[in-house]
């Protein structure tokens, strides 16, 4: 690497390599949204910095297929190191070598809806399943691995609240299972959440989710993947009239 090619680490891209750890991978669309400009459809300032990091060995950029075009950038080893070293008093995830096929759309998925309710305003100070399972509650650490919450976020309201993202069918048993231990999570004494908003890929998985939920209401809030946009695209609409 030449001396034209180093990069003097700002505060932001520390940010950007911990977002990435933290939520396994991102796509440059997020990064932007995230940490540049939300409105600027080209992405230019983001792409630079992000090639920038990349360059210089920060991060690496995959692809979940060989040959397709869309990228996915990863925090690499000396990523890592470099937060370490700045912020040795934080704790961040190891780091992830390569993409997942098995859980690639799940993990999409929570990056996506992360960015959604992010830009609604609903949710704040997002701690990723990756974080979480770093964490010393005895609540959380109670929970089996596959119990584990996609997040925890704070709400609008001040309200800690665990996150799920559901994009694969299963079984009743199986959801009963998940709905009930996080139940017992919430009405756990010092409860590290107080509710569940449950988000499904598709309205008939929301409506089996529902079924379960119907009894506890005010624990668990269900949505689609589909609702969430359409109430950022009328909030965004409304935005546009003030």
């Amino acid at each position: 690497m030449s001396s034209l090619e180093k990069v003097v680490l700002q505060d932001r891209d520390l940010d950007i390599l911990r977002f990435c750890l933290e939520m396994k991978f991102s796509d440059i669309e997020s990064l932007n949204w995230k940490f540049f400009d939300p409105k600027s459809s080209d992405m230019f300032a983001a792409r630079k910095r992000v090639q920038k990091l990349e360059a210089c060995g920060y991060l690496k950029s995959v692809s979940l297929l060989s040959g397709t075009a869309k990228k996915f950038y990863l925090t690499t080893a000396k990523g890592y190191r470099e937060i370490l070293k700045k912020q040795p008093d934080q704790i961040i995830p190891a780091v992830v070598t390569k993409l997942s096929v098995v859980t690639f759309e799940h993990d999409l998925g929570v990056l996506k809806i992360r960015r959604l309710l992010e830009e609604q305003q609903r949710a704040t100070f997002w701690k990723s399943e990756r974080l979480l399972k770093t964490t010393t509650q005895v609540a959380l650490q109670s929970l089996k691995r596959e119990f584990m919450p996609d997040a925890l976020f704070t709400s609008k309201q001040g309200k800690v609240i665990a996150f799920e993202f559901e994009n694969k069918p299963k079984s009743e048993a199986q959801l009963k299972e998940k709905i009930f231990r996080l139940k017992a999570v919430i009405e756990s004494h010092d409860a590290p959440f107080e509710a569940c908003l449950v988000v499904a890929s598709t309205d008939n998985l929301k409506k089996k989710i529902q079924a379960l939920t119907i009894l506890i209401p005010n624990k668990f809030i269900v949505q689609s993947v589909q609702e969430i946009e359409q109430a950022l695209a009328i909030q965004k609409s409304e935005s546009k009239t003030v």
